[in-house]
């Protein structure tokens, strides 16, 4: 038998632990499932958070890009028409972030939110969130 192990067991595991593929989950599993958190608590801050200074569109559209990249991956939809611009635009926009990974699209989503208030971890308006 030929067969590689998979990535997630060690060579040297013994053999009775093939079965839980869980226990020798790398390191980098948590950060994903820390950095898929705090995007989720992002998202919904976005969404559901005081609505402040109206954003340009190319704000709206680097958030909706982002937040397409990070949840669904590349653009795979036909372009809309030109002249239906709102889709056009945010289709172009997404389209733009082929081949970004969806760990850096929440990492990017992240600090969007930060830069327009880097204490946004800290909004009153996340009282109300729930994980």
């Amino acid at each position: 038998d030929d067969k590689k192990p998979s990535q997630q067991v060690r060579v040297d595991t013994p053999k009775s632990f093939h079965h839980h593929p869980h226990r020798h989950r790398p390191r980098v599993a948590m950060a994903d499932a820390d950095l898929q958190a705090k995007f989720n608590k992002a998202v919904w801050l976005v969404r559901n958070g005081p609505k402040t200074d109206q954003p340009t569109t190319d704000q709206k559209l680097q958030v909706y890009s982002l937040y397409k990249q990070a949840t669904c991956g590349d653009c795979a939809q036909p372009q809309p028409w030109a002249v239906q611009v709102e889709a056009r635009a945010k289709h172009d926009a997404w389209s733009g972030r082929k081949g970004m990974s969806k760990e850096t699209a929440m990492e990017e989503y992240i600090k969007l939110l930060a830069t327009g208030d880097p204490n946004w971890e800290q909004h009153d308006a996340l009282k109300d969130y729930k994980a």
